[in-house]
């Protein structure tokens, strides 16, 4: 496909499998040799999304496990995104992290190309191997080169919105898809010690939303675990959160987490919405309304930054019913926390995706 010399020298070849009506091209880019799956786009040239994932060893497929689905079931997101967007007339190409190998199974000894590679990796090699990607991107000759989008997953949200702040002008806009503008201490902090109450203890298990949950209140609900006493028959969900912020594996969570030399930087940077809402980019955001990962809340505090600003080319989704993967919550009960999944995506947001590309297809003259 790409036969010119300029090109060999950001990737390789490595296999040719079937994916829906178009191929699907498997290659090694850049300075990392990031593994990474071209999908062409059914015209030529086309628009081209470049695809990030979000935290995690993830590699071009950002797989779920079965564990973590609603059907029990292995599934690519980025394939899912991937298919409503090409067809849609949007060519994508998803980029693992460096030193990420193609997926073949969940086992941890499969995982990498250079476990090394990805132990030592920052915050700026995130950044600048999407950037590599683009400047792939750039000599594909069925690649429209003035339509290049970056679409961020979770922590790649703010990975896209990094690279766009520093290399103005490199692309047409990102898509930023269970959007994060909070600093990573402050939604792991969530979390951690905050998620529970705000999605299930305080709408829920505090039936008469008084701020404080009975041992009576407490037994309605089985997935409510708590030791209670004679002595101890109510509790308030402040006292809870003190209680929360108690738990030593949950402190070592994030003690760990804060340490992590890919987040040294960014992990109590300030929130990102003042720098986002002043890119000149387009900007897209889907996140979906019950989503347990990050918060809808987001994606409105971005929507109200760029008003402030008035920035017109920022539109803002929240799409009813779908978590982090743009799933509904596992049925039958569908509880935003207590089912939450990762998977597979709904076939409705393939078609939002597939709309969106459609707008963004049509030839340029």
């Amino acid at each position: 496909m790409f036969l010119n010399s300029k090109v060999s020298l950001f990737f390789t070849l490595v296999s040719v499998v079937a994916f829906s009506a178009q191929a699907q091209e498997k290659m090694e880019i850049g300075k990392f040799k990031s593994r990474v799956i071209y999908q062409a786009a059914s015209h030529c040239p086309a628009p081209l999304v470049i695809m990030t994932p979000g935290s995690g060893s993830h590699g071009p497929e950002e797989m779920m496990p079965g564990s973590m689905t609603a059907d029990g079931k292995e599934h690519s997101i980025f394939a899912a995104f991937s298919e409503g967007l090409v067809k849609g007339g949007v060519g994508t190409l998803a980029v693992g992290k460096p030193g990420i190998e193609f997926f073949s199974s969940f086992a941890p000894e499969t995982w990498t190309y250079d476990k090394n590679l990805y132990a030592q990796l920052g915050w700026q090699d995130l950044i600048d191997n999407v950037k590599e990607a683009v400047s792939a991107a750039q000599q594909m000759p069925c690649v429209d080169k003035n339509r290049i989008y970056i679409l961020g997953h979770s922590e790649g949200t703010q990975v896209a919105i990094d690279l766009a702040r520093q290399n103005p002008g490199l692309v047409q806009g990102l898509i930023l898809v269970g959007f994060s503008g909070e600093p990573l201490a402050e939604v792991l902090d969530w979390q951690l010690f905050r998620r529970a109450i705000d999605l299930f203890i305080s709408p829920d298990v505090d039936s008469n939303h008084d701020g404080v949950v009975t041992q009576e209140e407490g037994r309605l609900w089985p997935d409510f675990q708590f030791p209670w006493s004679p002595a101890l028959m109510s509790i308030s969900l402040f006292d809870l959160e003190k209680m929360l912020r108690q738990v030593p594996a949950l402190q070592q969570e994030y003690a760990k987490a804060s340490q992590a030399l890919i987040w040294q930087g960014v992990f109590n940077r300030a929130p990102i919405y003042p720098e986002a809402a002043a890119l000149k980019e387009d900007i897209y955001v889907f996140t979906g309304s019950v989503d347990a990962q990050t918060r809808p809340e987001d994606a409105l505090k971005l929507q109200a930054e760029c008003v402030k600003v008035q920035k017109k080319n920022c539109w803002v989704q929240i799409v009813p019913g779908f978590g982090h993967a743009m799933s509904e919550p596992t049925g039958p009960r569908h509880h935003p926390l207590l089912d939450l999944n990762l998977g597979p995506v709904d076939e409705r947001f393939k078609d939002i995706l597939q709309n969106w590309a459609v707008s963004v297809s049509a030839p340029k003259f």
